[in-house]
């Protein structure tokens, strides 16, 4: 048995170790902050969709075409047009996703979290992204050597500018022209064309002094529109393709010493119309068999035929 002396002394340890554990353990926790409840902190997303809303009825944003040549010419913007805006040292394509009316439309793109556009940023139309490189923050103009036309009235052209914000939540563009544009028209178009083809006497886009439009449309009359930089040019051939290969009867040059084309206007080339095509049949008919086939196949045709006979 245990005294009470022994008791007392065994109870006494038993709450020295006590303590001393409990003190331990508060130390413990006081300096583990991992245990303590954290302010919650709202993390910045990976990437936001950001939407601009642009002024387009302006004609500092439409940049309206000035037409030397008889008849109206016009730009509307359209949806799915890309702009491209510098936003915070990158290049990102905003896409016009609908109109409020002809005066406001919406243009959407992905950024990053936070990101931000500032008052004055360089945008361009289309958006090219070799437009702008970002190791350098800067901004040229890229000419591509190839285009596609969807239907009449096409513009190919290159807008730069910038945007600025007007106080109500809107974007103006302020965009002006960077080319000339030669409209070039053609009649009788075949119906095998797929593209035409523009070559000057000094480089068009780079250092090509060929561009080429591929067609996604036909009609007997088209009409085709060439950016062009602003100079004096001596001469340009055009000439329709079928595929890669040249058509023949379809190239024509226009050359003078000094055509001086300017800026932000169109100049209209004179009609290039092409004659229809003749086809003959010719053949050799012995029993008149040949002959009754070779009429059917002018009359599909629309052609003229010849018998041939000998001497």
């Amino acid at each position: 048995m245990i005294g009470e002396f022994g008791y007392n002394l065994l109870s006494t340890r038993i709450m020295k170790r006590f303590i001393t554990y409990f003190v331990a353990l508060f130390a413990l926790v006081a300096c583990d902050k991992s245990l303590e409840p954290e302010e919650l902190i709202p993390e910045t997303p990976a990437t936001q969709t950001v939407s601009i809303n642009v002024q387009l009825a302006e004609p500092a944003t439409r940049a309206v075409i000035n037409d030397t040549g008889s008849g109206a010419a016009s730009f509307s913007w359209e949806n799915g047009d890309q702009i491209g805006v510098v936003v915070e040292g990158k290049y990102y394509c905003f896409t016009l996703s609908g109109k409020t009316n002809e005066s406001l439309g919406t243009f959407t793109a992905e950024l990053p979290g936070g990101a931000t556009i500032e008052d004055g940023a360089q945008i361009a139309f289309p958006y090219i992204a070799e437009d702008y490189n970002e190791g350098t923050h800067t901004f040229t103009l890229t000419y591509p050597t190839e285009y596609t036309s969807s239907k009449d009235g096409d513009f190919r052209h290159r807008w730069a500018g910038t945007l600025s914000q007007d106080g109500s939540g809107n974007f103006h563009a302020n965009l002006s022209h960077q080319t000339a544009i030669l409209r070039i028209t053609y009649a009788n178009v075949p119906a095998e064309a797929t593209a035409v083809q523009l070559t000057a006497d000094q480089n068009l886009a780079g250092s090509s002094k060929t561009i080429k439009t591929n067609l996604s449309w036909h009609a007997s009359t088209m009409n085709f529109y060439f950016p062009v930089p602003a100079g004096t040019y001596n001469s340009f051939t055009i000439q329709l393709l079928n595929g890669e290969t040249p058509i023949d009867g379809t190239q024509k040059t226009l050359a003078n010493s000094a055509m001086t084309l300017e800026t932000g206007k169109i100049y209209r080339t004179p009609t290039v119309a092409l004659g229809p095509k003749k086809i003959l049949v010719a053949y050799f008919s012995f029993t008149n068999n040949t002959q009754v086939i070779a009429t059917s196949m002018a009359d599909i045709l629309g052609a003229d035929t010849y018998q041939i006979t000998p001497s």
